[in-house]
């Protein structure tokens, strides 16, 4: 997980924070993997703001259809709107009283909207820019102070400050281009602190300047970098540096406490930090323009606890276990868990967000263990009680997990002569079967699954995967498309069926399969470079895509944290296929650093950057 934390000052710097105390450290803040989870078919565009409301709901402004998204604080989608009123959305932000304000550069207009999407104020002239009263040339953000009135930044097109009434009746501006106090080269966002003074990000003198209500000069502030986003917060300030592509924290005199991030399209990274806002809680949301998502950030002090869950592998503790998600229309809705081992992609307190391919939604911790203690915890179990099958069968999968197929075999073997008639049981052996290398005994095994459960949708796919590996395509195939005809979501038929396609050298049916997978999850990392490699590499002229390749690989990099080596690998062969051959050559030599990639696909994966340092493609 890419992170950049830099700390700044000197004890003498310190000590002259308010009362001769120095400020309390910057907190170690980390991203939070897969959040927001998108509403289906949704892709955002330039993600331009983001803004929370007093119950840390959510606000994404982003340049494409639905351009205002509404998540509740663990990243579930609420709502969405603005397809009505908005054409190019730059700021964002939240009053007070719960108000959506937002600044459009592409129609010159300042909106105010209820929570809903609902239209309360207009100022300006729709489509038509102008420095005369009534006018914005591309306003670029909004602050507004609790008793109501605001102050708008008209940056890109005039170089000044308004600030208006509650009603919208414009009570004063300031500032004209230039550089000296007062003047401003882009003033790109504005907010306000508690004593009401007014903080304008002056972006292209690389400054922020401080005035009081009514645009009296105050204070510059140098150490801001180029300030895109501004947010106060306490008594810090937090700027969005787009420039230099990480978030900054300034004490309440200006002086640098640390900063976050650095260049780049992994998690924690950035690419042009555009707006940013902190919730109730500390953490801060950041939005940016060329990644094109908004990411958050928990405030991890430096002496937290260590026991985190995200990341981790996890298996439910019992049978019957469900998750709880939000329907597309925001209900409410119970999600049986289905499958064993989930990867926990998002953590609040004590809930989980846990995700297999297809599959996604919370559960409480308490009904969860995490894999590298399911061995002991299972082990107590089958000791209390030598009759629970379910407690030997999740000590096999640990079992192979650790390495140990032997052992994992002979808990199957005991936790279905408990249970014959449990399909589930009979499909995981059938894994272990297939973890032994014994494939007769896996499809025999699987066979028998789907035999005392017609909807085992993973034995299925399972016994496709044998077929497959005994070379019968057709068998695999159809096995793979009722694992999909009798569970809808089960991405992973998809993902494996495209090999089979492949196998029998129909790309396209391959290229269609693989995304549909990724449409199904959009965190299937393994589809999404599978998919990237065949956009780059694929020896059919019209399938090669170069430019989806690259944003497909770079969206499956960003979510596995860099640290992929298949991904890494998937995301060279884009850049070579788009003439990025530097590129290619850093990830590819990024991918063999890793020992099991070098160890199993070492000598292809040096062939190929050998063809990437002579500035030339790879075609599978």
């Amino acid at each position: 997980m890419p992170r950049v934390l830099l700390f700044l000052l000197t004890v003498s710097l310190l000590a002259s924070a308010a009362g001769g105390q120095p400020p309390a450290p910057v907190p170690d803040y980390r991203p939070v993997a897969g959040w927001p989870q998108l509403p289906p078919g949704l892709a955002l565009g330039p993600v331009s703001a983001v803004a929370t409301d007093a119950s840390d709901r959510v606000y994404v402004a982003h340049r494409g259809p639905r351009p205002v998204l509404v998540f509740a604080r663990d990243g579930t989608f609420l709502r969405s709107w603005g397809d009505d009123h908005l054409h190019t959305p730059h700021g964002l932000r939240v009053d007070p009283a719960g108000n959506v304000w937002v600044t459009d550069i592409g129609h010159h207009l300042v909106m105010k909207f209820d929570p809903a999407g609902k239209l309360l104020l207009t100022l300006g002239q729709k489509g038509k820019a102008g420095a005369g009263a009534g006018q914005f040339d591309r306003p670029t953000d909004v602050a507004v102070a609790p008793g109501g009135e605001f102050y708008v930044t008209d940056g890109y097109g005039n170089a000044r400050v308004l600030k208006y009434d509650p009603t919208g009746k414009l009570l004063k501006e300031w500032g004209k281009k230039g550089t000296g106090e007062g003047e401003f080269n882009l003033p790109h966002a504005v907010c306000l602190d508690a004593k009401g003074q007014v903080y304008v990000g002056d972006r292209e003198n690389n400054r922020v300047q401080v005035f009081d209500a009514d645009g009296r000069f105050v204070a510059q502030w140098r150490a801001s970098g180029a300030p895109y986003g501004l947010f106060r917060a306490g008594d810090r300030l937090f700027v969005a540096d787009g420039r230099a592509n990480w978030v900054r924290v300034l004490g309440p005199d200006g002086q640098p406490l640390g900063r976050f991030g650095e260049k780049g399209a992994a998690a924690g990274q950035f690419l042009m930090p555009h707006m940013l806002c902190v919730d109730s809680r500390g953490d801060v949301y950041v939005a940016e323009i060329t990644n094109k998502r908004v990411q958050k950030f928990t405030a991890r002090a430096a002496d937290a606890p260590a026991d985190r869950w995200l990341g981790q592998k996890v298996l439910a503790r019992a049978a019957g276990a469900v998750l709880t998600d939000a329907a597309p229309d925001g209900r409410p809705v119970t999600i049986p868990v289905r499958h064993i081992v989930y990867t926990v992609v998002g953590e609040d307190g004590d809930r989980v967000r846990v995700n297999y391919p297809g599959q996604e939604g919370w559960g409480r911790k308490p009904e969860w263990v995490r894999l590298a203690d399911a061995t002991d915890h299972f082990t107590q179990r089958v000791r209390a009680d030598p009759r629970d099958a379910f407690a030997w069968s999740r000590r096999g999968v640990a079992n192979r997990y650790a390495g140990k197929p032997d052992l994992a075999l002979k808990d199957l073997e005991e936790a279905v002569r408990l249970a014959p008639r449990d399909a589930d049981l009979v499909g995981i052996r059938g894994m272990m079967w297939w973890a032994n290398k014994n494939l007769d005994r896996a499809a025999a095994d699987y066979t028998e699954a789907v035999r005392l459960d017609p909807g085992y949708a993973v034995g299925f796919r399972n016994r496709g995967l044998v077929w497959h590996a005994k070379g019968e395509f057709d068998r695999a195939v159809a096995d793979y498309t009722e694992a999909a005809r009798v569970a809808p979501h089960y991405a992973p038929a998809h993902h494996d069926r495209a090999a089979t396609w492949r196998a029998k050298g129909e790309p396209a049916k391959a290229r269609d399969d693989l995304a549909e997978a990724v449409r199904r999850d959009g965190r299937y990392a393994a589809a999404m470079a599978d998919l990237a490699r065949l956009l780059a590499t694929c020896t059919t002229d019209r399938l090669r895509d170069g430019k989806r390749a690259v944003d497909v690989a770079a969206r499956a990099n960003e979510l596995t944290g860099g640290k992929d080596a298949s991904v890494l690998d998937a995301l060279a062969a884009a850049h070579a296929e788009v003439g990025g051959f530097d590129r290619a050559v850093e990830y590819q030599t990024k991918a063999l650093a890793d020992p099991a990639f070098e160890k199993d696909h070492g000598a292809k994966a040096r062939d190929r950057l050998k063809l990437y340092r002579q500035m030339r493609p790879w075609r599978e």
